[in-house]
């Protein structure tokens, strides 16, 4: 494929309003030099293509005419590259640094860009990479102005000394969020249509900060507090799911795993053994049947002030660890809503039956249940939920 880095270069320049001359000026280069590669006759060295790129503020990519398509590829493999290296045990910050450099320069006007700023925080706050992250950053949200994505990692990763002068720069002093501005402008003009969407993801927000155990307890580590936030969790879960019963599954499925364990824990370790027995046989049993699920399915919420939000759960086949060579079934449970700059934003929960299989098999209090025949068996059918393949 003959690349069209001459005529890009000579529609560049014109545009920018410049001669032969002053562009070679600028470049450091000879003014023969630059009509050579309009021309088509020779290409600039390939050290000088990413300085030629910033000063006409494009990426190497679109200065040599490599197609949308083509691009994309790129940007798909690079992205691909850098989560395999940031989820390394031992990470090679050279190679983490060049993949960043590659993506400010080339892909951060693609559509896979966000996974720039997802999971990748273990990674970006080493010394080594996080100026690389920070330039990054900025880059991208001159393009992007206050994305949530990029905002979130960097006040995750940015080091303390400099967290309040990137926030200072890129948030707003007090939430003037979309969300915020927009349940306000409804609220005001009594538009019930429009705010009710808003209303519903503010009740949800609300209830969800309250089943995260940290909203509660901080970072503080005492089994009394943790018994005691996840009795309220319990009993708050049962106040907004108002017409629950049984073990089917619905848009609480991780907060009913999770609680349904915490209350098994709590009745081993006071003795109350067939309690335990019944709460984990519950727990198991709403994970069979929300594996049972695999292609998309509507899931209740159960809740009168969550009418009309809805949440779909569907099978995926994902890695809930570093071993990127192997994938689990899994279901994601997940709804969209609205988000900035007019993206839709997925929230979206996964479900890997091998988590929950190790939270069983290591809950505290558990001492009293192992030689149980009852709980062997629930590790058994646990067992059987679990299925892998490798990642083609």
């Amino acid at each position: 494929m003959k690349l069209k880095i001459g005529e890009n270069i000579r529609h560049l320049r014109r545009k920018a309003d410049l001669t032969q001359q002053q562009f070679a000026d600028q470049m450091g280069v000879s003014c023969q030099s630059v009509s050579r590669w309009e021309n088509g006759e020779t290409y600039p060295d390939m050290e000088l293509l990413p300085a030629i790129a910033d000063f006409f503020h494009t990426s190497v990519d679109s200065l040599m005419g490599i197609l949308y398509a083509e691009k994309e590829k790129q940007a798909h493999e690079t992205f691909d590259a850098l989560r395999r290296e940031c989820l390394e045990p031992q990470i090679d910050t050279e190679k983490v640094v060049s993949l960043i450099r590659d993506i400010r320069r080339n892909f951060l006007d693609s559509t896979e860009a966000w996974r720039l700023w997802v999971g990748n925080n273990r990674c970006f706050r080493m010394p080594e990479v996080l100026p690389e992250i920070r330039q990054t950053a900025e880059a991208y949200l001159a393009l992007h102005p206050m994305d949530y994505w990029v905002i979130e990692t960097m006040a995750m990763v940015e080091d303390e000394e400099k967290i309040e002068d990137f926030l200072s720069k890129f948030t707003p002093s007090y939430d003037l969020s979309r969300r915020t501005l927009l349940f306000e402008r409804y609220l005001e003009r009594g538009d019930r249509e429009r705010l009710e969407p808003e209303r519903r993801f503010k009740f949800y927000q609300a209830f969800d900060d309250l089943f995260e155990p940290v909203t509660l307890l901080g970072l503080i580590e005492d089994t009394d507090a943790e018994d005691d936030a996840a009795i309220f969790q319990s009993k708050l879960l049962d106040l907004v799911r108002e017409e629950h019963g049984g073990c089917e599954p619905d848009k609480w499925v991780c907060e009913r795993l999770n609680l349904g364990i915490s209350r098994a824990s709590i009745s081993a370790r006071g003795g109350k053994i067939q309690e335990a027995l019944c709460e984990l046989e519950e727990a198991v049993l709403l994970l069979e049947n929300t594996m049972r699920i695999s292609a998309p399915q509507e899931l209740k919420t159960n809740c009168r002030w969550l009418c009309g939000m809805t949440w779909i759960a569907e099978e995926i086949w994902d890695s809930p660890s570093q071993d990127l060579g192997m994938l689990e079934r899994a279901v994601t449970i997940y709804t969209d809503v609205s988000g900035m700059n007019r993206h839709r934003i997925r929230i979206h929960f996964l479900i890997y039956p091998s988590i929950y299989r190790d939270n069983i098999a290591n809950l505290k209090g558990k001492e009293c249940l192992e030689d149980l025949p009852q709980y062997q068996a629930l590790l058994s059918r646990l067992d059987a939920l679990i299925e892998h393949r490798p990642r083609e």
